[in-house]
């Protein structure tokens, strides 16, 4: 299996300094019978500690704290299996609503407030 991209579905603001990042993983599988299949993974990391408001000058270090926090636990939530490449990435876009970088989810989960991105 191998990772080709990373989607960022929410980020949500639970109100005690902390935040719950939901992401989805397209993933690469070469299946024994020959065939290749893209499988979306969706994980959930709850309790990301952050302080601060987020804004804009801050926003890679609420990422550094997720992927911390994310490395410290298991997160995975369910996954689903695509034929074609643009399938997932429609599935991922479209369906779940998933952004290329965590700054954009940030600003349109209205987490990170007031910034053009």
């Amino acid at each position: 299996m191998e990772n080709i991209s990373q989607y960022f579905i929410d980020i949500e603001d639970n109100g005690q300094a902390q935040f719950n990042i939901e992401y989805a993983l397209l993933n690469e599988v070469k299946h024994e019978n020959g065939n290749t299949y893209f499988e979306v993974e969706i994980h959930r990391t709850e309790e990301v500690p952050f302080d601060d408001m987020i804004e804009k000058d801050n926003i890679d270090d609420l990422e550094e704290k997720w992927l911390e926090t994310d490395q410290q636990g298991e997160s995975y939530i369910e996954s689903g299996l695509f034929k074609k490449e643009e399938d997932a990435k429609d599935y991922i876009t479209l369906v779940l609503k998933g952004f290329s970088t965590f700054e954009k989810a940030a600003k349109e989960s209205g987490v990170l407030r007031g910034s053009l991105v």
